[in-house]
C-alpha cells in the first residue's frame, strides 16, 4: 500500500508540473496551424483570381481590430469572388456556396468551403486585421476597394495582384505589405503571435512576434 501510495503521489506530482508545458505545447501548435491555414486560404484566393480571371476577396467578417491577450478568441474569414448573376454584380460566395452568417462559417451543420472560423476551430487564438498601422497598438480598417460590408478585406485582381487601395500597405521597413496578426490568447506570457505579412504581388510571409507589447509590425 505505501508503495502503492508513493507511485500514485509521483504521478500526481508529475501531471502538475507538465500540465503548464503541455497546455503552453498545445497553444503554439494552434497558433501555428491557425497561421497556416490563413496563410493558405490568402493564397488559395490568389490562385482563384488567376484560374478564373475573377476579382477574389479574403473578407474578414470577425476580428479583433486591436492585439488582445485576454477575453475570448475571434476571427472568421472567407472566400468571395466578384460574380454577374444576369442582373448586376456582386460578391458571392465561391461555386454558389450558400453564404454563412457573418461571425461564422457554419451553414446549417456544415461548414462551409473556403473558410475559417478561429474561436471554432483554433480555441484561444485570435485574429487582428492590421491596416495603415502607425505608432501604437491601434488597428482600423480602412476604405477597401470595391468592400460592400464595412469589413476588411484583402483583393486580387485577375492577374492575381493584390488590388487593395494605397492606404491599406503598410509603409515603413516593411513597407508594401498588407499585414494581418494571429494572437495566442493562451500565451504563459506578453504577446505570442504570427505576422502574415500580404505583399503586392499577393505572396505572404508568416513571421514570429513575441514581446511585451502590441506588435509595430
Amino acid at each position: 500500500m505505501i508503495e502503492l501510495m508513493l507511485v500514485i503521489a509521483l504521478a500526481v506530482a508529475m501531471t502538475a508540473i507538465a500540465t503548464p508545458y503541455l497546455g503552453s505545447m498545445i497553444s503554439r501548435y494552434r497558433l501555428n496551424s491557425a497561421a497556416r491555414e490563413l496563410s493558405g486560404l490568402m493564397k488559395m484566393a490568389r490562385v482563384l483570381a488567376v484560374t478564373r480571371s475573377a476579382k477574389v476577396r479574403v473578407l474578414f467578417t470577425e476580428y479583433e481590430g486591436v492585439v488582445r491577450t485576454s477575453g475570448p478568441s475571434k476571427g472568421v474569414a472567407r472566400i468571395e469572388m466578384y460574380t454577374y448573376n444576369g442582373a448586376n454584380w456582386s460578391w458571392q460566395p465561391v461555386d454558389g456556396v450558400v453564404v454563412p452568417p457573418d461571425g461564422t462559417c457554419q451553414v446549417g451543420y456544415k461548414r462551409a468551403a473556403y473558410c475559417i472560423d478561429f474561436e471554432e476551430e483554433y480555441t484561444g487564438i485570435s485574429l487582428a486585421w492590421v491596416d495603415k498601422v502607425g505608432v501604437g497598438p491601434e488597428y482600423a480598417p480602412g476604405s477597401d476597394y470595391e468592400n460592400s460590408t464595412g469589413n476588411p478585406a484583402v483583393f486580387y485582381g485577375p492577374d492575381g495582384l493584390v488590388a487593395n487601395s494605397y492606404q491599406d500597405f503598410r509603409q515603413g521597413y516593411d513597407k508594401q505589405a498588407i499585414n494581418v496578426v494571429v494572437t495566442n490568447k493562451r500565451a504563459s506570457s506578453g504577446i505570442e503571435a504570427k505576422i502574415l505579412a500580404i505583399d503586392r504581388a499577393g505572396g505572404v510571409l508568416v513571421k514570429n512576434y513575441r514581446g511585451s507589447g502590441a506588435p509595430r509590425i
